[in-house]
């Protein structure tokens, strides 16, 4: 999935997995509501469609079968977005060397 066409902004990212959570990764938010993380910081945070900035130890996985439904009602923010160019703009230019 292209992530990135989820996200209103360029959300820089310090990495690609945290805490068994990948970007991209469909989840149930603290809130309860279903969101895609749109970025993840090595401090623990991670930032999600459905309701921004929150704690990974307050989200928890959801269900393939619910996140394959929930992503054929979602309609990408920015459809021609490209996914290369988003992974390549959040985990090399934000990183540190």
């Amino acid at each position: 999935m292209n992530y990135g066409d989820y996200g209103c902004f360029d959300y820089p990212s310090e990495c690609a997995e945290l805490n068994g959570f990948r970007l991209g990764e469909v989840v149930y938010d603290e809130f309860g509501d279903i969101g895609i993380i749109l970025a993840l910081y090595k401090d623990g945070d991670v930032r999600t469609d459905s309701n921004g900035m929150m704690c990974v130890e307050n989200i928890k996985k959801c269900p393939e079968n619910t996140a394959n439904e929930e992503m054929k009602r979602r309609s990408p923010i920015r459809p021609c977005y490209s996914y290369n160019k988003y992974v390549e703009l959040c985990l090399n230019k934000y990183s540190k060397p």
